[in-house]
């Protein structure tokens, strides 16, 4: 099923989005209707453009953490600009080229996060254990964004 995310509903009297926290937002919805097997349908109806920010917690996030073809396969676009489509694809290659790079460990440290918690559990507290599954879906510090703004 296709679940569409109508963004000026959700921001009414905004044309642009420039908070990462409303990023977040979008991002925990959108993880919702994903991990339930939907695809998700951003509209970008009335919105004429957004910061790299926030365009990394929507399509960054699971790209860094599933790849750029999942972000494909599930994240559907449509009504945006061509400042809209810049920013995006300018997330979704740097984003990619750092799941390229990480794969190997993303996907051992997923598998024990959502197959195996009770082995990571023993070690961690419940705040842990969510900060771990934090870092699992974002994979970049604070460092690595500075580094990306000045590539």
């Amino acid at each position: 099923m296709e679940i569409i995310i109508k963004l000026k509903e959700i921001f009414p009297g905004l044309d642009f989005l420039g908070a990462r926290m409303s990023g977040e937002m979008i991002r925990e919805q959108m993880e919702k209707s994903l991990d339930n097997g939907d695809t998700v349908v951003l509209d970008f109806d009335g919105i004429e453009d957004i910061t790299q920010g926030f365009g990394d917690e929507i399509v960054g996030i699971f790209t860094r953490a599933y790849g750029k073809e999942f972000v494909k396969k599930n994240i559907k676009v449509v009504n945006y600009s061509e400042e809209i489509k810049v920013v995006l694809n300018w997330v979704v290659s740097y984003s990619s080229k750092y799941y390229k790079e990480h794969q190997e460990m993303l996907t051992a440290v997923r598998y024990f996060v959502n197959e195996h918690p009770e082995l990571i559990e023993t070690l961690l507290t419940k705040e842990q254990m969510k900060k771990v599954k934090e870092i699992v879906l974002r994979d970049l510090t604070a460092s690595d964004n500075k580094e990306a703004n000045n590539e």
